[in-house]
């Protein structure tokens, strides 16, 4: 039996993905867009880089998902099986790191977004989809896997298919859905990554892929989605110049990284609201640094637990 190479490219792309995401989570207080948490600081530097970070974070993850998505639609998997391991790999831990974690973490720290709720007020909008931070991922990509499982399914061997259910969810972005509930509408949003994931995977001539990033382009360009074409530019740069070899550093990172997705951003919230006007680089040096270590060792700690079992990090 030929044992499968590891796609260390796939692999170095998401240790870079959760770093992107800890950097940002660490510098958003200081993003013109947010204001959940106030500073009397501001820094230009972190504003502009939280900026950059958005045109592409969440893209490349859902990109990543895509990809790897591929291999388990060759593989058949029965769809109600397919949905029953999901459903174990993400919606078990949507609960636990949001009822056990991050939600007594910012309730004890009476964030500004929760106080006008009680408690039952609080969990019935968590289970439903509202104020669940940054764990909107994982119900997104969750209704992700449902409805595309279905549909790749049916075209896997129809050439081509793949790529004109990436037209559809091209559309389909640009057009959007408000449909807040289980955070339908962020699938909506983000679908089109994941499919093109799946579609470079799936094409086994590279100039097939150029092609489809070429045409897709022109119609951002042509619809006037100028943020998208360069969030598109982004991810396919960084697809196509990340070597395919190992970094130790970088295959640990990836091997905790959806333990340090779960549970660092909560961490966040202890230093905006205990030295929210510290200067810059301590308050991100705090958050990326000490929190993302504190992520990680957690994360290590449940991966050596029976409790890991259940949550799949």
């Amino acid at each position: 039996m030929v044992l499968q190479k590891k796609n260390y490219k796939i692999s170095n792309l998401r240790a870079l993905a959760i770093i992107t995401v800890v950097l940002g989570h660490s510098i958003i207080i200081y993003s013109s867009s947010w204001n959940i948490m106030p500073t009397a600081n501001e820094s230009s530097l972190f504003d502009r880089l939280k900026w950059f970070i958005n045109l592409y974070q969440m893209e490349l993850y859902f990109f990543i998902s895509g990809f790897l998505f591929y291999k388990t639609v060759c593989k058949d998997v029965p769809y109600f099986k397919f949905i029953k391991g999901k459903v174990l790999r993400l919606l078990v831990p949507y609960l636990f790191f949001g009822l056990l974690w991050m939600l007594p973490i910012k309730i004890l720290l009476n964030i500004p977004s929760y106080r006008d709720y009680d408690i039952s007020d609080i969990l019935y909008r968590y289970v439903i989809g509202f104020d669940n931070g940054h764990l909107w991922f994982l119900y997104a990509l969750f209704t992700i896997f449902v409805i595309l499982y279905a549909f790749n399914r049916v075209l896997i061997k129809r050439k081509w298919g793949s790529a004109l259910i990436l037209i559809l969810c091209m559309f389909l972005m640009i057009k959007g859905i408000n449909i807040n509930v289980f955070n339908v509408s962020s699938a909506v949003k983000y679908m089109f990554w994941f499919q093109l994931g799946y579609v470079v995977n799936s094409m086994t001539k590279q100039k097939y892929n150029i092609l489809i990033l070429s045409v897709i382009c022109i119609v951002f360009l042509f619809l006037g989605r100028n943020m998208y074409v360069l969030s598109l530019l982004l991810v396919a740069f960084l697809y196509y110049v990340m070597p395919d070899k190992e970094f130790t550093l970088l295959t640990e990172i990836d091997k905790h990284s959806y333990g340090i997705y779960l549970l660092h951003s909560p961490l966040i919230y202890i230093t905006y609201t205990f030295i929210p006007n510290e200067n810059p680089l301590i308050v991100v040096g705090v958050n990326f640094f000490l929190w993302g270590s504190v992520a990680y060792l957690l994360t290590k700690l449940i991966k050596s637990t029976s409790l890991n079992r259940y949550l799949g990090i």
